[in-house]
């Protein structure tokens, strides 16, 4: 199966590759991901910034070290995904669902994770990061 990678406001695809192929490194700036079947992908180290992936289903994907600063992640599948040292700065993840999600590491600086499912994840805090923390700890009552 192959899915086409569209820039986000002009709708012109970037490319296009099979759901399997290792996109380690790829460029995916402002690409349009809505609703991608990315399941076991291999997006590590992927530059992800300000990309549309709201609703895709990123289950036990590799996006470790990924640049995911404000990505649209608003309802994504991300259970058991791998998201250490991901930069997910100011990414929307309301309603994602990172069930068994691997967030050690990862700058979650002014993301918002309200309604996000977060039971079973792995993360780790500063006491500055107190608003992503609270929203965090309301995740696991999902």
């Amino acid at each position: 199966m192959k899915i086409e990678i569209k820039h986000k406001s002009t709708q012109k695809v970037l490319k296009t590759v099979d759901i399997d192929a290792d996109l380690r490194d790829a460029d995916l700036r402002d690409a349009d991901l809505i609703g991608a079947n990315l399941i076991n992908a291999n997006l590590r180290d992927a530059d992800l910034r300000n990309a549309n992936l709201m609703g895709a289903d990123l289950r036990s994907a590799n996006l470790r070290d990924a640049d995911l600063r404000g990505a649209d992640l608003r309802g994504a599948d991300l259970i058991g995904a791998d998201l250490r040292s991901a930069n997910l700065r100011d990414a929307d993840l309301r309603s994602a669902d990172l069930r068994d999600a691997d967030l050690r590491d990862a700058d979650l600086r002014s993301a918002d994770l309200r309604n996000a499912k977060t039971r079973m994840c792995t993360v780790n805090f500063t006491l500055t990061e107190t608003k992503q923390a609270e929203q965090f700890v309301k995740g696991l009552a999902s």
